[in-house]
Order: structure tokens, then C-alpha cells, then sequence
């Protein structure tokens, strides 16, 4: 989970809309805002009181930003701050404690109380997540349950997801360098990979697939580690069994026969990644359609832009094309393969730009350093 997720606080909203925050400050903010539904809906609400008061934009709106209540504590985790809720339970920046005054920051989730099909989900990610030790995959602390309600601890990752990084750069209308895009998928892929061959106590392998590999899905930690995250909808072998024609994840990332409610393997996680490296390589979403309905529908006939823009090397762009072939069997076979393929197209440096791209992306945003323009977005040549 993210530290950068975290909303904005009462005081930056209001100097947000009086236009008194410093360059720096509202480009930050912005780039909060363009990821926070929650965040919006507040700002939106604000700025109506405001249209409706005589009072100074700047003057707190007791309606809309309550005194922070104490938060509970969950066994030996102090919850500290409740963050933007996710589509399963309630998130919280938490602090876990330990003897001799030891204290890690981490990150506590919760089901929804009185909805079972969730408490299902949870557990699934629980058991996918613990099935599963990598470096590019968020860590499980612990699995706990306080007063009946189970909870899940899970390592914090101070960073940005990657919808985050790459909505700074189509605000500004500008790319994530080359090798930054491709050492960032190929983090992602690692893990992934990881995933993909997790196996039993009998050594039997769990089949697990994630489903939801999306940029809101894929952190970059501010020393350029890439972690996959969120396996709620993660499905395993001995795992949550989806209905035929039943489909489940982010329609704008899925695969062809996820969008048909058809059998998945590992296939589908190449193709939605391959999704995410069109995104970092253009700026752009493959599929802009905005309502589910349609999205589902151009995921169902493999809709990717095929026009290669002219900055994207032909090679780096025929990779792209494979991960995003409609039929499953013409991409590539497994994670291992693409991973080979990253490292044949993909130059020396990868580590390090991953990590100037963590570390400076704010920056970036606002003095056009380390960023690559793309002008060349409206001039596109055949593949």
C-alpha cells in the first residue's frame, strides 16, 4: 500500500481553491487530486459552499472536515490515519509495535463488516499474498483477527502508484523516459512471475494469477523498487472460483477472455502489463472509452492502438504488440519469456532510471527534467 496515497489535508484544499499554494505545493496536489475520487468529491462540495458564502476562501468548512476521532488499536498495530478506502475494506497507515519500544510503520486492512463475499476476497488475497515471497510483491506481516473482525498488515511502500507517475506526466503532456518504462514493467513482471509460480506446502503449483494488474495496482517506491499489490481478486487453484461469464477486475486493463468471461491463465497478466507499458510509452490509455460497458467491449476485441509512435523504438513496440495480441496463444507463453524479451530491447541503466524516475518525478513535473517530450504523439507510423 501507499503513503502517497494519502488525501489532502483540510487546510492544503483551501489554499488549493483560494490559488494561494506555492508551484511546487499545487503541482503535488494536483497530481494527487487527478488519482482521488475522494479528494474530488470534496473539493467539488467545497467549492460549491464557497459559491454560496461570503466568507473568505480560506475560512474552514466545519461540514466537511470533522475533528479527527481516536482510532482503535488492533492487537500490537496502533492505527494511525485512515486512508482513501479501497474497493474491498477500510485501509489504514498503522504503526506496529513491538518489545523494547520497537515501531514500524505499515499498513492495516479491513473487509467490510456484514458482507461475506468480501470476507471471502480478503482472505483469498491473504492466502495469495502469503503464497508468495518477492521483492517486487507487497509483503504480509501478519494475518490477525480482533474482536471476530480479521485484519491484514501488510508492508508500507512510500512511493506513488504507477497512476500516479503517469498521470504527472500526461497533465504535462510528456512521457516516461524509455528506460525507466521498461525497467518499471520489468519489476513488475519479476513479481508477477513470482506469483505466477507460487506453489503448496506439496509443492504443487497454486495456478494463482493476479487479474487486476493495473497502474493503480503497481507502486514505485521512492528507491525505484516496483511492487505488485492488491491480489484481492487474485485467483488460485484451491482458491475463489469465478462463474462462467462472470468477470472480475479493472474493465479499462482487461484481456480479451477476461472481458468474455472465458477460462484465464497467466496470459491474461502479460496482456493487462502489456497495457501498462502502453500507457508508460505513450501517455495515453489503449482504451479510452470511459463507461464499463464500452470498455468491456473493446477489451473483448483486443482493441490496442497499433500505430507506432515515432519515439517508441520498433523493437520495444513489436514486444508491446506481443503482450497485446488478441489470442492468448500468440503472446508471450509465460513472465519468464517476457522477461527475456525486456532484457534483449532494453539497455543498460534500467535499476537507475527506475530510480531517478521515483525520485524525481514531482520535480520533473514542474521544471521538465528527466522527462521525454512527446511531440511526436500526433506523428504515428505503422508497426
Amino acid at each position: 500500500m501507499s503513503a502517497g496515497s494519502v488525501c489532502l489535508d483540510e487546510q492544503t484544499m483551501l489554499d488549493f481553491l483560494a490559488g494561494s499554494l506555492g508551484r511546487d505545493a499545487r503541482s503535488k496536489a494536483l497530481g494527487h487530486i487527478d488519482g482521488c475520487e475522494d479528494c474530488r468529491a470534496v473539493l467539488a462540495s467545497l467549492a460549491s459552499q464557497r459559491r454560496r458564502s461570503s466568507a473568505p476562501a480560506t475560512t474552514p468548512v466545519p461540514s466537511l472536515f470533522q475533528p479527527t476521532q481516536a482510532l482503535p488499536q488492533l492487537g500490537r498495530y496502533r492505527l494511525e490515519q485512515k486512508l482513501p478506502a479501497g474497493g474491498m475494506g477500510e485501509v489504514y497507515l498503522a504503526t506496529q509495535l513491538g518489545p523494547g519500544g520497537f515501531e514500524r510503520p505499515c499498513v492495516v486492512k479491513m473487509p467490510y463488516e456484514g458482507d461475506p463475499e468480501l470476507v471471502k476476497l480478503f482472505f483469498a488475497e491473504a492466502k495469495a499474498l502469503a503464497s508468495v515471497e518477492h521483492p517486487n510483491v507487497a509483503r504480509v506481516l501478519e494475518l490477525g483477527e480482533e474482536d471476530d473482525r480479521p485484519f491484514l498488515a501488510m508492508e508500507l511502500i512510500v512511493g506513488k502508484s504507477l497512476k500516479e507517475v503517469i498521470a504527472e506526466y500526461r497533465r504535462e503532456r510528456l512521457v516516461v523516459p524509455l528506460p525507466a518504462a521498461l525497467e518499471v514493467v520489468r519489476q513488475a513482471a519479476l513479481g508477477l512471475g513470482a506469483a505466477h509460480a507460487a506453489v503448496d506446502r506439496r509443492g504443487e503449483s497454486l495456478e494463482l494469477i493476479h487479474r487486476d494488474v493495473s497502474p493503480n495496482n503497481l507502486m514505485l517506491a521512492r528507491d525505484g523498487v516496483v511492487k505488485v499489490i492488491d491480489f484481492g481478486l487474485a485467483r488460485s487453484k484451491h482458491g475463489e472460483k469465478t462463474e462462467a461469464g462472470v468477470v472480475k477486475g479493472t474493465p479499462r486493463y482487461f484481456s480479451p477472455e477476461q472481458a468474455k468471461g472465458a477460462p484465464l491463465d497467466a496470459r491474461t497478466d502479460i496482456f493487462s502489463l502489456g497495457l501498462v507499458l502502453y500507457e508508460l510509452l505513450t501517455s495515453e490509455r489503449a482504451y479510452d472509452d470511459e463507461s464499463a460497458p464500452a470498455l468491456v467491449m473493446r477489451a473483448a476485441r483486443g482493441d490496442v492502438p497499433r500505430d507506432r509512435p515515432d519515439h517508441v523504438p520498433p523493437r520495444v513496440w513489436k514486444l508491446l504488440a506481443r503482450c497485446t495480441e488478441l489470442e492468448p496463444r500468440r503472446r508471450f507463453p509465460s513472465m519468464a519469456a517476457l522477461l527475456d524479451a525486456l532484457d534483449e530491447v532494453a539497455g543498460p541503466g534500467g535499476p537507475a532510471a527506475a530510480a531517478a524516475l521515483a525520485a524525481r518525478s514531482a520535480k520533473a513535473m514542474v521544471e521538465g527534467q528527466e522527462t521525454q517530450p512527446v511531440a511526436a504523439l500526433s506523428s504515428r507510423t505503422r508497426r
